[in-house]
């Protein structure tokens, strides 16, 4: 907050559940509000339901799921960073056609469409992205796909970026840069992560999921003090131990 004024809120979710056609509750029922502008790491181990919380928040659930409660946006798209790369990009189309196709909304004139498509290439982080432009996603290195697709999530001019486990097949040198790009982003970010090491270079809030349910919502430097569920309380002891390890 700033001046003593509360942000608008750009994502605010209200009794959200996801359940199998058959009743059995997936997620939820979660409440989850972030301000405009804030950061928030989504917390929790494999299959906790931070995954289908993400889904949830950019309308890309499985159509077989049913949906109940309201998530709303203070904007009409919400960008999302896969973590599978090979579902998140056409492998028959090149690497610049992709990431400039959301940019024909407000770009008319094909070669500063080009120009633009470049440019957020090298912002995600990429060497060379007019070669990286041309090759088809089969030609480039997990690392590289991973970028073009953060590239991608940019292109669409999104205010709310929801990341969802964008970093956890990448090597070290990778990530951090992949990280460091998303903590400079000027938007609202949700980080979706196992890696509370990955949360503190980019959020400053903590949201834990387990089972299908937030069961800690704290700011960041307070979890890591002091986490009181235990599903927070192991990811700050594996946290420790790695950091420990290094």
């Amino acid at each position: 907050m700033s001046g003593g004024q509360a942000r608008a809120c750009a994502v605010e979710v209200d009794g959200l559940v996801v359940a199998t056609p058959g009743g059995r509750t997936l997620l939820g029922p979660v409440d989850l509000h972030v301000a405009a502008g804030e950061r928030v790491a989504v917390l929790g181990v494999s299959g906790a339901g931070k995954s289908l919380l993400a889904a949830a928040l950019t309308d890309t659930l499985p159509a077989d799921l049913v949906r109940s409660g309201s998530v709303r946006t203070g904007t009409s798209r919400v960008a999302l960073v896969q973590q599978d790369t090979a579902a998140a990009l056409n492998p028959l189309v090149r690497v610049g056609a992709q990431v400039g196709r959301p940019l024909r909304r407000t770009v008319r004139d094909r070669a500063t469409r080009a120009r633009r498509t470049e440019a957020l290439l090298a912002r995600a982080g990429l060497e060379d992205p007019s070669t990286v432009a041309r090759r088809y996603p089969g030609e480039l290195s997990g690392g590289q796909r991973q970028r073009a697709c953060l590239a991608l999530a940019l292109a669409c001019g999104s205010p709310v970026i929801v990341a969802d486990e964008a970093t956890s097949a990448l090597d070290v040198v990778t990530e951090a840069a992949v990280l460091t790009v998303l903590a400079e982003l000027p938007a609202t970010l949700a980080l979706v992560t196992h890696d509370l090491a990955a949360a503190r270079r980019t959020c400053d809030r903590a949201v834990v999921v387990d089972a299908g349910r937030v069961v800690e919502d704290a700011p960041l430097a307070t979890l890591l003090a002091a986490p009181r569920h235990p599903a927070a309380r192991e990811l700050v002891r594996h946290h420790r131990l790695l950091e420990d390890a290094w």
